[in-house]
């Protein structure tokens, strides 16, 4: 018999059970050590009452840093992928070539996010019709935009800035926001000095995983845009605090877009620290601020 069990221990399947070999010969099937004569050792799953955390975003960061006269601007690129990754999403970057190039550039992302920079002559002429068409496409089928600075006036169907307008004639032709954005904040700092913001938050579902209570805090601002007259279907996220004419209007706003989502902030929460300031050190948390509204933004019209 002793060497009978030594065959059935050799056998694929059949080994591994311990002292309770000689028992699984009974289990009607090969199921491990799962079958009633054998012990389970493994630990059962701890129900914590929690529900299960939503699966992290994957995010399009568009990048044209690379272009002789670049729309984005580069060490804004990389603040924004750090807050991202460090809330625990994946980014990827979107050249504009691919943007303008390729027709499903933008599937399979939870968001796009534009950064800083310049607007005109920069996004408005590297994203092409084609591109702008693909974007508005994107959001309008569940995709999400999150624009920062001139990422918001790229989004804006009309830009005042410094009392000259520009429109469409100007590439301002992508309207994800249907307004006029006016910049700059002269109180906080004309371009291209910048200077930091006070910026309210009020309270909004878009942030209250960050503080549910309203709050105010400085972000780094450089000439971004004011939304002074919002239309009907945009949501005030955040106003400008400092005193001056601007003070009380829309710092960060958001709206619906078909069946997605447009945020847009005027001031910069991604940048903590720039190279003409070094020992000015804005508050980290704002990076947590910035990927907490990214993820709302995108995670609202999703199931999970």
């Amino acid at each position: 018999m002793r060497h009978l069990l030594l065959i059935l221990a050799s056998i694929p399947g059949l080994a591994g059970c311990g002292e309770c070999e000689p028992e699984r010969l009974h289990c009607p099937e090969d199921t491990g050590c799962a079958c009633p004569e054998c012990p389970d050792d493994s630990d059962p799953p701890v129900d914590t009452g929690e529900p299960d955390p939503p699966p992290p975003l994957m995010v399009a960061l568009y990048d044209d840093s690379d272009e002789a006269v670049p729309g984005a601007w580069a060490p804004g690129l990389d603040a924004i992928q750090e807050a991202i990754e460090a809330a625990g999403h994946h980014v990827q970057r979107i050249h504009r070539g691919e943007l303008n190039g390729e027709p499903g550039a933008l599937v399979g992302y939870d968001a796009l996010l534009v950064g800083g920079g310049f607007a005109y002559p920069g996004y408005t002429v590297h994203i092409s019709e084609r591109g702008k068409a693909r974007i508005q496409e994107y959001i309008h089928h569940g995709g999400t935009y999150v624009g920062t600075c001139a990422g918001a006036y790229f989004a804006c169907d009309e830009l005042d800035y410094e009392g000259h307008n520009w429109g469409d004639e100007s590439g301002y032709d992508t309207n994800l926001y249907p307004g006029v954005c006016s910049g700059p904040v002269h109180e906080v700092s004309s371009y291209p000095h910048w200077a930091p913001a006070t910026v309210d938050f009020p309270g909004h579902e878009a942030y209250a995983a960050f503080d549910s209570e309203p709050f105010q805090t400085q972000i780094y601002y450089a000439g971004g845009p004011v939304f002074a007259t919002p239309p009907g279907d945009v949501a005030t996220l955040a106003t400008y605090a400092d005193e001056g004419p601007h003070q009380g209007l829309p710092a960060v706003v958001t709206l619906p877009y078909g069946h997605g989502r447009v945020v847009l902030w005027g001031p910069h929460p991604e940048v903590l620290e720039v190279e003409e300031s070094p020992h000015v050190t804005l508050d980290p948390a704002n990076r947590e601020l910035y990927a907490t509204v990214v993820a709302w933004a995108a995670r609202e019209h999703l199931e999970f």
